[in-house]
Formats: structure tokens, sequence, C-alpha cells
């Protein structure tokens, strides 16, 4: 498959609190963090690799793409174009009963 994630500007950015670490500390405070738009397809892509047990990194190597990509197409943090969805989607739907890393 030859796949063309393109990124996804953050919509906003959102001020949490936790705890944030730098070299050789750690210390309470606000955190920044970015908001990216809902990805139906890829929230799509995320349940079924769930449900199959299908490892970030299996999906990966099948599509050729690096499993960060995997990440970031289902959290929205990158998109494919349209006509491009099909390929991994269908990939996907066709493991059915998969369970195998």
């Amino acid at each position: 498959m030859n796949l063309t994630p393109t990124n996804v500007p953050a919509i906003e950015w959102r001020t949490e609190y936790g705890i944030a670490c730098g070299p050789g500390s750690c210390r309470p405070g606000p955190i920044e963090t970015p908001v990216y738009p809902p990805s139906p397809r890829g929230e799509e892509l995320r349940a079924l690799r769930q449900a199959r047990g299908i490892s970030p990194r299996r999906a990966a190597q099948q599509l050729g793409i690096d499993a960060v990509i995997i990440y970031d197409l289902e959290l929205g943090r990158a998109t494919l174009p349209d006509e491009q969805w099909a390929e991994p989607l269908d990939w996907m739907r066709g493991q059915e009963g998969s369970s195998h890393p």
C-alpha cells in the first residue's frame, strides 16, 4: 500500500495540571496539550485494530508505514487523502478473528 499521511494541526491548546519533568527534576504545574479535531475514520481504524487484537506495529508493517503514524491516524493527529482511507480500513476488516501480533 502506498499511503501518504499528512499532519493535522491542533485546533486548540488546553492547559492541564500535572507533574512536568525536565532534566533532573519534576514539579507540579500547568502542561499545555494540543487538541485535535475528531477523526471518525481514525476512531474506526483503532476500534477495528483493537477488536482484532492487532498491534500498532503489525498494522504499520502491513500498511507500509511507521507505527507512530498508526497512532496519529487513530488520534486525529494525522490523516489520509479520502481515497486512501479504504485500504487500511478494508485490510483491518479482513483480519476478522485475528489475534496474533
